[in-house]
């Protein structure tokens, strides 16, 4: 401990205090440091395993705790959502065999998935703000990943800030990519409009440069199911084709100037391919998972104790690289069967909502099944916060989320934090 407090300074420690101070009296504020820092996290740890955004999150935790217990603050969140998880957490302290870390890591990201829907459902400035510091802290994140590949020189570097997974930053980058497209883009009017596309155009070369196959993919069927659920088509099919042109424009732009490598595009092309080393070996990672659950089909083989039993099985150790057999595989059907509960209860609440937002939600929600399919999501926080965020569009309209009228004031006249 008296390591860590050197190691960060007294000045640290002072405007810590000071902001702490703050948070406790705005939890609010502690939530819109969080989820800027969610890219930035592997910049902004203190040590292997203490970052800046576990430090504001215990602080925002117990503000709002004090908050609910003063009346300032309610957890806003639907039973049919919030019981599967809580019932998710009982059975994986159960079925608990691995680091205690986790648990507490699990336990953690449900608790943060709470609170914000908590602290954005009865406010549309709030979430407004909320994701902007998303996309803001997607934009700082992709600036300086970008400097790390363009200084690498391995030909097959890829755009992740160090200490970070290059697939997970890469669907990081891909949520901010949506939630500027459906979201922000249509507060602009006019030549206006070209402040998202141009925030678009960082966004299209932070995911190519994070050469993630998954992310590539899942951006696609999501922006398919844009195209598919909405009224308009001819004119989501127009502003699917400004994509496709910017995304032109990136490509020929990087590879004249030298900001994006060919290896990058050539592991793109190959996301079909089988033969390709990754995906082959995946598949193998994956049929050793399907060994797992038909071994231990009904409790499965312990939170956190797949890599164990994967080599056991193999002599190797690798993770599960898929959110659903890591779940299904560690907890059993029964833990797999609490999932499907939660992924009923969401898909029930979107599907039976009037909301302007639903299809923008969908997407969202398609976006992250998707990337599911190759990460451990369920550790991860941006997965957490992305239900979130869609979750809390669900009560908006477009007309409530129009925060700048002509880069002005927010609409919102009865807003308040």
């Amino acid at each position: 401990m008296m390591e860590l407090l050197n190691q960060i300074g007294p000045i640290h420690i002072i405007i810590g205090a000071i902001c702490a101070a703050v948070v406790f009296y705005r939890p609010y504020l502690g939530l819109l440091v969080m989820v800027f820092m969610i890219p930035l996290e592997a910049s902004v740890a203190f040590s292997s395993g203490f970052t800046a955004i576990k430090a504001v999150g215990i602080i925002t935790f117990i503000s709002f705790g004090f908050h609910i217990l003063a009346r300032k603050e309610r957890v806003m969140l639907d039973f049919r959502v919030l019981l599967p998880l809580i019932v998710f957490l009982i059975w994986a302290a159960v079925r608990f065999e691995g680091n205690y870390s986790t648990l507490v890591k699990l336990f953690q990201l449900v608790l943060f998935f709470a609170v914000t829907i908590s602290l954005c459902s009865n406010n549309s400035r709030r979430i407004y703000l909320i994701i902007w510091a998303y996309i803001i802290g997607c934009l700082a994140g992709i600036c300086l990943s970008a400097l790390n590949y363009l200084g690498d020189s391995y030909i097959g570097a890829r755009a992740s800030l160090e200490g970070q997974d290059a697939n997970t930053f890469a669907a990081i980058i891909g949520i901010g990519m949506l939630l500027v497209i459906l979201i922000i883009r249509p507060n602009f009017k006019k030549y206006k409009v070209l402040i998202p596309y141009g925030i678009g155009i960082l966004f299209i070369y932070g995911l190519v440069i994070g050469a993630s196959r998954t992310a590539v993919v899942a951006m696609s069927m999501a922006l398919f199911v844009y195209l598919l659920l909405n009224r308009n088509r001819l004119k989501n099919l127009a502003n699917i084709l400004i994509i496709f042109l910017l995304l032109s424009t990136v490509l020929i732009v990087g590879l004249q100037k030298g900001l994006i490598r060919q290896w990058t595009l050539n592991r793109i092309e190959s996301t079909t391919s089988y033969e390709e080393t990754t995906l082959s070996g995946r598949f193998w990672i994956w049929s050793v998972g399907c060994k797992m659950i038909n071994d231990n089909f009904i409790i499965g083989v312990g939170l956190d104790n797949f890599n164990a039993t994967f080599n056991k099985y193999t002599g190797e150790g690798w993770g599960p690289h898929n959110t659903y057999i890591s779940i299904f595989a560690e907890t059993g059907v029964v833990g797999f069967l609490i999932l499907m509960w939660f992924i009923g209860g969401l898909t029930y609440v979107v599907i039976r909502t009037d909301s302007e937002n639903k299809v923008s939600v969908l997407c969202i929600l398609t976006f992250v099944a998707i990337v599911s399919l190759t990460l451990t999501n369920q550790y991860s926080k941006f997965f957490w916060v992305s239900i979130a965020l869609a979750y809390s569009l669900l009560n908006y309209t477009q007309l409530d989320l129009k925060a700048w009228r002509g880069c002005g004031a927010l609409a919102v006249d009865n807003a308040k934090f």
